[in-house]
């Protein structure tokens, strides 16, 4: 059933077939994903059965950045000493000879 509200703004037309779920709340909550399926940890509020839902994925556990295993690895004075030596070698480098 299509159910058509006229104001003096325009109208609405809404669907009820469509409306699976509470179109104005969203919700946050925390799932595990297991053999490909997202096992949520906590009750869905306000979802009607086989509703289809847009979901966003965000990682609680992140990856170390590739770099982080090279952190440490120089002295601050060495690390010092070779940002002047790139400063100095980068100011010879030709710009416009590439």
């Amino acid at each position: 059933m299509v159910v058509t509200n006229k104001g003096a703004l325009g109208s609405i037309s809404i669907d009820e077939n469509q409306m699976d779920c509470d179109m104005l709340q969203t919700q946050t909550i925390k799932a595990i994903y297991e053999d490909g399926v997202l096992h949520p940890l906590q009750a869905l509020e306000g979802l009607a059965e086989h509703a289809r839902v847009k979901i966003t994925i965000h990682c609680e556990e992140s990856l170390p950045h590739p770099l982080l295993q090279f952190s440490g690895i120089l002295s601050d004075k060495e690390a010092e000493e070779l940002q002047l030596t790139i400063a100095d070698e980068f100011g010879k480098i030709d710009t416009y000879g590439w």
